[in-house]
């Protein structure tokens, strides 16, 4: 697929902190510095190119002066990559961290020689495609440039696994939520159709019971995540980390979880898409939350459904089990 020149440029400054330990690795002193002067990605047109190349300038010089693991956990995107504390979370991982505020698809693809393959990660996390969507990027235009860049990865780096992140809503861009939605469908049976990809449903789990985004899991800004948000998302991505970094038993099992959580050890065939065989739904506008085999779940239109991957984050957004399902 021919991937588009880079016609929008995003960065953030980075300062190197030099009292940071050798192995100290997913480069929590980078991820302060991306967070101190980020802003929404609204007018990302007007930073210059040579603040974008700053930035890659800057993990190539921290890389210089301090070694990385091997076989790492990277998470690659924009701000709400970059604003993840990822080592912090995932403190017995191997993570490096190289995300940029406001980077979209196609900024990632053109540094990813640089921004990922040096690294040879064993897992990459990808969460990006808000900023394309805010910039006015059509959902099927977000899901090709989606698929370009795992693409990449898969033709660069075959060994490692890939794993997507839908797109969040936000209260900020509210009236972008129905192409988000459409975006992440189309993701999503990117994932489907291949064995080294993973698609995790983030989304439905910032929303609160009327279907809007969460304000308790936002900063005030209602745009970026805050410490609950990313323990949300660390709850859905943690069982499946676990089980994508370990060492497959041979090519045929290659690439992590099945839907029905089987681990990549017992030999089974695998699944694309991490999503549980057995989850939870509720109506946007319902106070109850049912199993996806419920008979009342399965009256819920796909335009009023919420999605849970997990019990208690069904009850997290204050909803009670159905009284048939038993949920």
């Amino acid at each position: 697929m021919t991937v588009k020149p880079l016609f929008f440029v995003c960065a953030a400054i980075f300062i190197v902190a030099t009292s940071t330990p050798v192995n100290s690795r997913d480069n929590g002193t980078a991820e302060n510095a991306n967070t101190a002067g980020a802003t929404d990605s609204t007018d990302s047109t007007d930073i210059a190119e040579n603040e974008w190349e700053s930035a890659i300038l800057a993990f190539e010089r921290w890389d210089s002066m301090n070694s990385f693991p091997a076989d790492a956990v990277l998470f690659t995107g924009g701000s709400c990559v970059t604003h993840w504390r990822s080592r912090e979370t995932f403190p017995r991982m191997p993570v490096i961290n190289r995300g940029i505020d406001r980077a979209c698809i196609n900024d990632i693809i053109s540094c990813a020689k640089r921004l990922i393959l040096p690294y040879k990660p064993r897992v990459i996390v990808v969460a990006a495609g808000e900023h394309d969507l805010i910039q006015g990027r059509t959902a099927d235009q977000v899901a090709e440039d989606m698929l370009a860049l795992v693409t990449f990865i898969k033709n660069t780096l075959p060994a490692s696994r890939v794993i997507v992140l839908s797109i969040k809503p936000s209260e900020k861009h509210l009236s972008l939520w129905p192409m988000t939605c459409q975006a992440n469908a189309f993701i999503e049976q990117i994932c489907d159709k291949d064995d080294s990809l993973f698609f995790v449903d983030v989304a439905g789990a910032m929303l609160d019971g009327s279907g809007k985004p969460n304000r308790s899991l936002y900063t005030p800004d209602g745009f970026e995540l805050n410490a609950a948000g990313y323990k949300t998302w660390a709850m859905m991505l943690r069982p499946l980390l676990a089980m994508a970094i370990l060492p497959a038993r041979s090519p045929a099992n290659d690439v992590g979880m099945s839907r029905s959580g089987v681990s990549p050890q017992s030999g089974a065939a695998y699944r694309t898409s991490y999503a549980p065989a057995l989850y939870y739904v509720a109506s946007k506008g319902s106070k109850i939350f049912h199993k996806s085999t419920c008979r009342s779940a399965k009256r819920i239109t796909a335009k009023n459904r919420v999605r849970f991957d997990s019990r208690q984050q069904a009850e997290a957004t204050g909803r009670q089990p159905c009284k048939v399902c038993n949920p």
